[in-house]
């Protein structure tokens, strides 16, 4: 084989592994979605952080936060999907006492996407443990898994990876995107950990990387 010829099929394998697999049994049903994460995916108003709203923290309004983009995109495709939402930075924080019994209406969905990360401690251990035991314990009836890392760096967004890779779960990488100012809120408002949240474009690129795997299902 010429070198030039072989390079080019190694990049091709490389790429196939990169891929996120999905499931043909899958396409054409996915009818509930749940979305777990922390402020990203919704925060109540905070006002002594100067946050008054409550969608995704930092983005202007509701409709631009990366939940209600996604949405909109899975509403545009079947209008009938029940899709569900719920801020659990409860379980970063005190992820080894916390009780999954508090999700039960959550289970047995078809489409999970799990954005758990930013909240958890850099010294913490046994995060992925309980981590898988929170995903088991919700998904019933063998659904979908769409692991995120977090938007910030941590070093649990690597671990997270490892795990996705380890199940064949699909990945979605974002802790990329807090190295560009542009993907902030900063100067948005006044308290710093409220600015450093996605701003509007962060917010819509987060979306597109999800939907760019979720549309295979629609």
């Amino acid at each position: 084989m010429r070198p030039l010829s072989f390079f080019l099929l190694l990049l091709f394998f490389s790429a196939c592994r990169r891929s996120n697999p999905v499931n043909p049994a899958k396409i054409g049903h996915i009818h509930r979605v749940v979305i777990l994460g922390n402020s990203i995916v919704f925060s109540g108003p905070a006002p002594e952080l100067g946050w008054e709203y409550a969608w995704g923290m930092a983005a202007s309004a509701r409709d631009k936060d990366f939940v209600h983009l996604l949405m909109k995109d899975i509403h545009s495709r079947d209008t009938a999907v029940d899709i569900v939402y719920k801020n659990i930075a409860g379980f970063e924080r005190g992820y080894r006492h916390y009780h999954p019994g508090e999700l039960d209406s959550l289970r047995g969905a078809d489409l999970y996407i799990i954005k758990l990360a930013e909240n958890v401690p850099d010294t913490a251990t046994g995060f992925i443990p309980c981590y898988d035991s929170l995903l088991t314990y919700l998904d019933t009836r063998g659904g979908i898994k769409v692991i995120m890392d977090g938007f910030w760096k941590n070093p649990v967004n690597g671990k997270l990876e490892d795990y996705a890779a380890s199940h064949q779960y699909p990945f979605i990488h974002i802790s990329d995107l807090s190295g560009d100012n542009s993907m902030e809120a900063r100067g948005l408002f006044k308290n710093y950990g409220v600015s450093v949240h996605p701003s509007d474009k962060g917010m819509q690129t987060i979306e597109k990387r999800i939907w760019d795997y979720v549309r295979a299902y629609y």
